[in-house]
């Protein structure tokens, strides 16, 4: 099983269909081994070449890495309005604090920065 969400998908949807050719060839014990003969299965049976075909399409990135995360795939951007948890919150305020944190030494320094960010309250 290539992933654990492919692997709970798999236990928790009956006909999911799983192929060799979704784990990448470099985990084969024979890389170059002709993995068009090897027919794909669900829980239950083999399934025939008619019954499974895969898909010609890309996905994206975050898509294939977490397949149960919904809104790694969405094609529109949520509204501005939208609640945001807080940590995406947290981590993109350190992500934007980092670099004016970088070059700070002193306590001095830290007093100044700490100053100049309640003024933009």
């Amino acid at each position: 099983i290539p992933c654990r969400h492919y692997f709970r998908l798999w236990v928790d949807v009956q006909n999911l269909p799983f192929h060799i050719s979704l784990i990448r060839p470099r985990w084969y014990q024979n890389p170059d081994a002709a993995i068009e003969s090897v027919p794909a299965v669900c829980r239950a049976r083999e399934l025939g070449p008619q019954e499974f075909r895969l898909p010609t399409r890309t996905i994206r990135s975050a898509f294939a890495s977490n397949p149960l995360d919904s809104t790694s795939h969405e094609s529109t951007p949520p509204p501005v309005t939208q609640t945001v948890p807080a940590r995406d919150i947290f981590h993109n305020v350190q992500a934007a604090i980092r670099p004016l944190i970088a070059g700070i030494q002193t306590r001095e320094q830290a007093a100044d920065l700490i100053h100049n960010l309640e003024g933009l309250q």
